[in-house]
């Protein structure tokens, strides 16, 4: 199986794709972002962009978000349009369930 993993740059983060990629016949790639807003930070859509472009080049059968929920993060929508196009699984790991109001209408 092929799994995209997008992660920030938070503690932890790194075991769940790093798991994944232990057993055999699984194959990962993994992106990592800041999800600190400074003013060198990608903006909202730059971040949509940067994962949706991992997701087009990996064409995994599995995405997996393992991050924060405060901070810079990508949209529901574009995990929805994801889902939708790219990968028939999208997963929600860590602090992921606790995104705020506008994820609620997923």
């Amino acid at each position: 199986m092929k799994a995209l993993f997008i992660t920030t740059e938070t503690n932890e983060t790194h075991k769940p794709p790093e798991s994944f990629a232990s057993l055999d016949g699984n194959e990962v790639k993994h992106v990592t972002f800041s999800h600190k807003r400074t003013e060198h930070a990608l903006t909202d859509n730059d971040l949509d962009t940067f994962v949706y472009e991992a997701a087009i080049e990996c064409q995994p059968d599995l995405i997996c978000y393992v991050g924060g929920c405060q901070g810079l993060r990508p949209s529901p929508e574009i995990f929805t349009r994801m889902n939708r196009y790219i990968a028939p699984t999208v997963l929600m790991v860590s602090d992921a369930a606790h995104l705020g109001s506008r994820w609620q209408s997923l």
